[in-house]
């Protein structure tokens, strides 16, 4: 089956481009490109589902058998979120509204079943075309809605709940997801019979990336939203019966659409990202930093068009940065910092370069998109320079992109120096290269 895939790339990373690749067929404007999470098949925060959502709540295994008849066992079962995020069009749109949600949001609402048709058919043929068994819920005939004791309206298969279990991001008062990409997103996923790396949860606390801050109360028009008792879904449902009577737009069809008001996600601090929370703090690489990390490597460089082979978006061992780095720790080290709700913010390795005597490499500094300029990124900087002499290096050396302009701007305020293409180089898709001199800076 692995035949299928290139050997010497990570395979997340190319079953992500066979995602990125059905999206783009798509053709949509109304939706930016979409991340994806991963949960195994066998978590045991399924069980947990189907008592706090009712036992008709799918595992994965029972979702799979709606479509196979020989289910394998679910430890060989991936769960794959993915998530699509709202256009920064839309959400500009959506946060002037105050009683109706904007036109693109209604639209975007409407239109998602169709959509998703679409894009789950599309995807099960490219997973088909490379020998993998795959289950999108959303197709499936059994998929409905139902009735939850403990939630109220609920389904076969919650995403966001899946979303939270494959690292996606942690609830918010509204019951939204806040992801990466923040709150404004919709769901959809797939169970694929893959043995891929599996991504942690962000918090083991559901609401973790919540700072309760109130913006989502004060921009719900129905009072359907408190900091005491979180979301009311009747009192949501209720108003968004009576506003479509009064306030649907004409030139938009209404038969078949849902609707969704969703003015609690935007103008709201999550809306396109995490919200900032909380003092930094730097530390050591721990295991459960793993998704994240990956998470962050990769949407750093596919932000400046660096998603290619050559690049880290590719290392074989990014989805394992704990277990590479402290599998030598004498010669390897890799810093984090985060928030004190458990969010990673950033990150850097050291390790020794083999080709050039006595040096040490720069590896993967990477900060959230959301935190970049509040010096997060000289902070892990200075930490790794008191660490590679603390290892016995002499020098750091570092291959980097010339997309990377803020980063060659860091390097040179830190005193590196920009070099020509050395005869040593590594990385082939690297074409700026910079060299530092630690001397005796203990």
């Amino acid at each position: 089956m692995d035949s299928c895939f290139n050997p010497e790339m990570n395979i997340r990373s190319q079953i992500e481009k066979i995602i990125s690749d059905v999206f783009e067929s798509l053709e949509t404007e109304y939706w930016d490109e979409p991340i994806t999470g991963i949960a195994a098949g066998d978590d045991s925060y399924y069980d947990f589902l189907k008592e706090h959502i009712g036992e008709f709540h799918w595992t994965p295994a029972e979702a799979f058998a709606q479509k196979y008849s020989d289910v394998p066992d679910p430890s060989e079962l991936r769960v794959m979120s993915i998530v699509f995020p709202q256009t920064e069009n839309t959400k500009n749109l959506q946060k002037q509204e105050s009683l109706f949600p904007c036109e693109n949001w209604v639209t975007t609402r409407g239109e998602w079943e169709a959509l998703m048709g679409i894009f789950c058919e599309r995807l099960e043929r490219a997973f088909a075309a490379k020998g993998i068994r795959s289950v999108c819920p959303d197709l499936l005939a059994a998929m409905k809605p139902m009735d939850s004791d403990n939630l109220g309206h609920s389904s076969n298969w919650s995403q966001r709940h899946s979303a939270y279990a494959a690292g996606q991001g942690t609830f918010g008062l509204s019951d939204g997801l806040i992801t990466r990409k923040g709150i404004a997103v919709r769901f959809t996923s797939a169970v694929v019979e893959k043995e891929l790396p599996v991504d942690g949860r962000v918090s083991e606390d559901p609401y973790g990336w919540c700072i309760r801050c109130g913006a989502c109360v004060r921009r719900c028009p129905a009072g359907a939203i408190s900091l005491e008792k979180g979301h009311d879904k009747a009192a949501c449902s209720e108003y968004k019966d009576n506003y479509v009577d009064k306030h649907w737009a004409k030139q938009i069809k209404i038969e078949g659409y849902n609707f969704g008001c969703g003015l609690c996600q935007a103008g709201v601090p999550c809306s396109g990202q995490p919200p900032k929370q909380g003092p930094v703090n730097y530390r050591q690489i721990q295991p459960s930093d793993n998704p994240q990390l990956a998470q962050l490597v990769r949407l750093g460089l596919k932000g400046y068009d660096l998603d290619i082979p050559g690049t880290a978006y590719f290392d074989l061992q990014l989805d394992r940065l704990y277990e590479y780095y402290m599998a030598n720790p004498d010669k390897r080290s890799y810093f984090v910092a985060v928030n004190d709700r458990g969010r990673v913010l950033g990150g850097i390795g050291v390790d020794m370069f083999e080709n050039l005597h006595g040096y040490a490499e720069l590896q993967k500094l990477y900060v959230a998109e959301d935190c970049r300029g509040e010096g997060i990124a000289t902070h892990l900087i200075e930490m790794l320079e008191k660490e590679a002499v603390r290892l016995g290096y002499k020098g750091i050396y570092i291959e980097t992109h010339s997309n990377l302009q803020a980063a060659k701007r860091l390097y040179m305020r830190m005193g590196y120096r920009l070099i020509e293409r050395p005869e040593y180089a590594v990385h082939e898709t690297m074409d700026t290269f910079f060299i530092k001199e630690l001397g005796d800076n203990k």
